[in-house]
């Protein structure tokens, strides 16, 4: 395919979101870019991820109406200076590959809206990042960062951050004056407590603190009022934080490899709960406060210590996907699983094992 022509090429050209001219070459094992794809000088987007990539040609500066480059599961080590003349980029991912710095091509990219560096070997960004004053979306997560670097402080549009599988064991102050920051990925870092700078980041719909070192979670959390989605899987919890009380638009919650026994009452008047993820805990008992929970859908009690199931779990009506997997139900145990047969309109997939293992579907 590397001698490929241009009219064999537009073969593989098509029209995706929003009209866009797309090539992909997405997982050819190319361990080089056709000479041809920068004759196709109309192209928008460009998909070169899962090859064997090393390099790129210097050409690559001629696809001039650029605005989307894939370049994630290669083994890029760097990116040619070219790359800086293609100023209507507005996407470029670079995930899973050989950077050990951010190649400096990037700094002219002014219209960049999404970098994405994840899986590389960065120990730091530059200064000039905060000159990419239109990033909506950076993810630098799976990296060697021990401290968020300055630079990110400028970056006043930014909706995104990915910082996960660093070496982080606190955030800045500053973190908080990023007032559009709508998702916040601070998992698998050194965290012993919530960075405060959070709790000023009204706008949170996400915030993903899993794999820490957290026996808590601060009151304040509770004033964070938009947040849907809240990871907190592998920690040292040996309670659910009072304060997640507060988060009335809670959707989904994973509280996954704690030290959980029990769950309070008030986990009931989580009203807009659509996922609890308990796994990997010490429960005896799936706790009566989740009863109240009309709207569960998903709900994950594997590796517990569980004997039964209560009759009322066929009273949730919304519930499609029952993991119990690793329990230690009896028999009248198993039997109670079988009688939700006859409690459930719709269908509902019960995932069980020890002594059996199934998937047992209902309709």
């Amino acid at each position: 395919m590397e001698h490929i022509s241009v009219e064999e090429l537009r073969k593989y050209i098509s029209k995706e979101s929003h009209e866009e001219t797309t090539l992909d070459l997405s997982g050819r094992q190319l361990s080089k870019v056709p000479e041809a794809v920068t004759d196709v000088e109309d192209l928008e987007s460009l998909k070169l991820d899962r090859n064997n990539l090393t390099e790129l040609p210097t050409s690559i500066n001629k696809l001039k109406n650029l605005t989307w480059l894939l370049l994630d599961e290669n083994q890029l080590t760097y990116l040619p200076d070219s790359i800086g003349d293609l100023k209507g980029l507005r996407r470029l991912c670079v995930r899973n590959n050989q950077l050990s710095v951010v190649p400096t091509c990037v700094q002219q990219l002014k219209k960049l809206e999404w970098l994405v560096l994840q899986g590389n070997h960065l120990t730091d960004l530059p200064e000039w990042i905060g000159d990419l004053k239109e990033l909506r979306l950076l993810i630098v997560g799976d990296n060697q960062l021990s401290a968020v670097p300055t630079c990110v402080q400028q970056l006043k549009k930014l909706e995104q951050l990915d910082l996960d599988g660093n070496h982080l064991t606190d955030l800045p102050e500053w973190i908080g004056d990023l007032k559009e920051l709508h998702v916040l990925w601070v998992g698998n870092n050194q965290l012993s407590a919530v960075p405060t700078c959070v709790q000023h980041l009204k706008k949170l719909f996400w915030v993903f603190l899993d794999g820490n070192h957290l026996t808590d979670l601060p009151e304040w959390i509770g004033d964070l009022k938009q947040l849907d989605v809240l990871w907190v899987s592998n920690n040292q919890l040996s309670a659910v934080p009072t304060s997640v009380q507060q988060l009335k638009k809670l959707g989904l919650i994973n509280l996954d490899g704690n030290h959980l026994t029990d769950l309070p009452e008030w986990i009931g008047d989580l009203k807009e709960l659509r996922g609890l993820w308990v796994n990997n805990n010490q429960l005896s008992a799936v706790p009566t406060s989740v009863q109240q929970l009309k709207k569960l859908i998903w709900l994950y009690l594997e590796g517990n210590q569980l004997t039964e199931l209560p009759e009322w779990i066929g009273d949730l009506k919304e519930l499609r996907e029952l993991h119990v997997s690793d329990n230690r139900f009896t028999v009248d145990g198993m039997r109670s699983l079988l009688e939700l047969k006859g409690k459930k309109k719709g269908k509902v997939n019960i995932y069980f094992s020890g002594g059996y293992n199934s998937k047992l579907t209902f309709d």
